[in-house]
């Protein structure tokens, strides 16, 4: 099968010396970094953004932004809804200038487009365009341990990210998400709960549910491709633990992911959890430090 062939040869390289760099080169050979996919990541995050940035405004802000990767499309696209000052931590110096002006370079082939999913006017967006952000780039950097001050930070944000960290680790950076926000601030995270491989032949997002722990962690807990599997309660029990109470968030759920669940054996680790936790394959969410009231939770 296509994901057993992409998960070899990705484990293969986790364990070469330079191994996360061959791993990009391959990514730019299959076209992960051509403008056709940046334009598509550019208008999906833009239209995130912008409904986040409805709940909070994001002008004027002073974020700490958690793995900005190899092109910094969330970077950009922060400084483009007017964050003041971005704080990126990364666990290796991933961030390429060459790959962060080539996606610059396609934002201004496309502003309309971009301007149409940001909500931002075409003004505006040519303006920021010729600014490089704010960026004080942290890598190797560890966002469990900013060394920032307490309570201030607007907002602690991260886009496909979480779920590629083990759970001791995300329950450290939790803890110091707590500790930097303001009272006014939050934490916004796009948690991609799904198998990452379904779109290498699956057709679902709930196969490595059939794993255990020892058999996935073998194959799978590595520096190229790392998922934690953990599923929608994990992650709330989680914040709360770290004191961050939950003010906004949305589940997305796949009918594929429900309809592979009646068949599927599901390893004991999960048989715990109900249905549709099994089956979600992202979690939104907006965190608060201050005990916040709740308003459109899932």
């Amino acid at each position: 099968m296509h994901w057993k062939m992409k998960r070899s040869i990705q484990f293969i390289m986790a364990h070469l010396p330079f191994g996360e760099h061959l791993n990009h080169i391959a990514q730019k050979a299959a076209g992960s970094f051509s403008p056709e996919a940046q334009l598509w990541s550019l208008v999906a995050q833009a239209g995130y953004l912008r409904a986040l940035d409805e709940r909070h405004p994001l002008e004027g802000a002073t974020v700490v932004e958690i793995g900005p990767g190899w092109q910094g499309l969330g970077t950009l696209l922060l400084h483009l809804f007017g964050a003041a000052k971005i704080i990126a931590f990364d666990h290796q110096p991933h961030f390429r200038r060459r790959l962060f002006d080539s996606l610059v370079e396609t934002a201004e082939a496309s502003i309309e487009a971009l301007s149409n999913a940001s909500g931002i006017d075409r003004a505006a967006l040519a303006r920021r365009l010729g600014d490089f952000p704010d960026l004080d780039y942290r890598a190797p950097g560890d966002a469990a341990v900013t060394g920032l001050p307490d309570a201030s930070i607007d907002l602690v944000y991260s886009y496909g990210v979480l779920e590629h960290i083990d759970r001791p680790d995300l329950e450290a950076i939790a803890r110091e998400t707590a500790r930097i926000l303001k009272p006014t601030g939050r934490a916004a995270h796009n948690i991609g709960l799904h198998d990452h491989f379904a779109s290498a032949g699956l057709g679902n997002g709930v196969n490595f549910l059939r794993y255990s722990k020892r058999r996935w962690n073998f194959w799978n807990r590595n520096a190229i491709l790392n998922h934690n599997r953990m599923r929608l309660p994990d992650y709330f029990e989680l914040f709360a633990d770290a004191g961050l109470c939950p003010v906004w968030s949305q589940r997305e759920l796949r009918s594929e992911n429900l309809e592979a669940l009646r068949s599927l054996r599901i390893h004991s680790d999960f048989r715990h959890f109900g249905v549709e936790d099994l089956a979600a394959s992202h979690l939104y969410i907006d965190l608060s430090s201050n005990g916040a009231n709740e308003t459109n939770l899932i």
